[in-house]
């Protein structure tokens, strides 16, 4: 089971890693024609797309993953009718988002507006949920290679659209959202293909009503929690162009979550092949191996963190060729910790997923996101931008941690998670990383060093001792 999980993992982080390579080597060559103030226009377009894109499915993808594991002989029907029902939606949704983009496109890109909106909004009125359904599908199969294949060859080809369009044709922001709009028409093509041709999941435009209010009723209350995380990741940029923050300054803290990436594509491969196994030990009751793999990877995960303090400052003079953008990397490791949590995150969040406990997510989520946004309206206007990445990290550990401490775990749970000394840990880690990011270089060499040594050696006696063990 485990070389099955690194395996997984493995195809999850060095598949989207292959374009994340492809976007440093070019990094070098478009950041000398872009500027903050588009990174920051750019910033703000996303950022109020990421706000309803947590409408896009409506939570009801928890509903087909449950449905995969308990009723393994007719799971697909109910696929389908979603499919059928989201795909209609997905029309309806794609006008409100519309509508909204042409209002909140700053006058600086006045003149694009009508095509900007066009490009972020014509995928889903064409495709609906295709991508999202397939990539669910060949998730609970365990069949991570389809997903890897796709999300490596689209991604350099974003890449190399965006070196073509920024680069050469000198079309700023707008060369962004040309790439991203072809990218996703071609992703989503890829998909449509397998999905209703050889999987035979096909969208039933005559569903049963009685159906989706049942599958509503499970996802609607997820919906906060999925807003939640647009309310940890995006809104700050939203709530700094309410409050007047300006354009180059919302550019520099895009700039930092640019530089974040490489660890944000960790944590998302992590989840993504933990996710199912997670699932799967759950319902074999499997509780000490659970806890064990969790507890391992949240030590992994403070390595990491601490390995990317080590290099930041380098990393970011290499990658961001101009003086205006590579000085925020240390508002870079403030990001990068407030995703430090994701093991801890997963072990509590797939347990109540399981157990359709949904309305517990959601108010957990709620109360996380909630907190973000009132914190960043009372500190960023006194604070400025640095305020914003410390409040992603306190509202991130209590997204994170809180839900240990509900009554709903505590029924469902088998085993003791210790979360207030991992949460302490956490903190302890975090301010640990930033304070490294100003250290001199050798310092901070020195420091590299040693937790790559350190890591080594920990994983040799890990795998030792798991297969004395006997765990497989």
């Amino acid at each position: 089971m485990l070389k099955k999980l690194l395996g997984d993992f493995g195809i999850y982080g060095i598949a989207p890693f292959i374009p994340k390579i492809a976007g440093i080597a070019v990094l070098p060559l478009i950041t000398p024609f872009l500027t903050r103030e588009d990174y920051g226009l750019f910033g703000i377009v996303t950022a109020y797309t990421g706000f309803f894109g947590v409408f896009y499915t409506l939570g009801v993808l928890v509903t087909l993953s449950n449905s995969f594991f308990k009723s393994r002989q007719q799971y697909k029907w109910l696929w389908r009718q979603v499919y059928g029902f989201l795909s209609l939606w997905n029309v309806i949704f794609a006008v409100v988002v519309a509508l909204v983009l042409y209002w909140a496109i700053p006058e600086a890109a006045a003149d694009d507006r009508l095509l900007i909106v066009v490009l972020n909004v014509a995928p889903m009125v064409v495709f609906g949920p295709t991508e999202k359904i397939a990539t669910l599908y060949y998730q609970l199969r365990q069949k991570p290679l389809q997903i890897g294949i796709r999300s490596a060859v689209f991604g350099v080809l974003n890449v190399v659209i965006t070196l073509i369009t920024i680069g050469y044709l000198r079309m700023g922001y707008m060369g962004w959202f040309w790439a991203l709009f072809i990218t996703q028409l071609l992703t989503n093509i890829s998909w449509w293909i397998p999905l209703n041709r050889r999987e035979k999941i096909t969208p039933i435009f005559n569903f049963k009503w009685r159906t989706i209010r049942q599958a509503l009723g499970i996802g609607l209350p997820v919906v906060p929690h999925q807003n939640a995380q647009y309310l940890l990741d995006q809104s700050d940029r939203v709530v700094m162009d309410v409050t007047g923050v300006t354009t180059d300054r919302i550019g520099a803290y895009n700039v930092a979550y640019t530089g974040a990436t490489i660890f944000s594509t960790l944590s998302l491969a992590y989840s993504r092949a933990l996710a199912p196994h997670i699932l799967q030990l759950i319902s074999s009751r499997k509780e000490d191996l659970l806890r064990n793999i969790l507890f391992v990877s949240q030590a992994l995960f403070f390595v990491a963190l601490l390995c990317y303090a080590c290099i930041a400052k380098e990393l970011f003079a290499f990658l961001f060729r101009n003086a205006d953008l590579n000085g925020v990397y240390p508002l870079s490791v403030m990001i990068c910790t407030a995703l430090v949590s994701t093991p801890m995150y997963m072990g509590a969040n797939n347990r109540l997923f399981y157990y359709e406990k949904t309305r517990t997510i959601g108010l957990h989520s709620v109360i996380a996101g909630g907190l973000n946004v009132l914190l960043n309206f009372l500190l960023i206007p006194r604070y400025g931008i640095e305020a914003a990445a410390v409040t992603t990290f306190i509202s991130y550990q209590y997204l994170a941690y809180s839900r240990y401490y509900s009554p709903t775990y505590a029924r469902l749970a088998q085993r003791r998670y210790y979360p207030t000394r991992w949460l302490l840990a956490t903190v302890g880690v975090g301010v640990l990383a930033y304070t490294i990011s100003f250290w001199p270089l050798y310092l901070r060499l020195w420091s590299l060093t040693g937790l790559l040594i350190g890591t080594g050696l920990g994983t040799y006696y890990l795998r030792s001792h798991l297969t004395s063990s006997k765990i497989t």
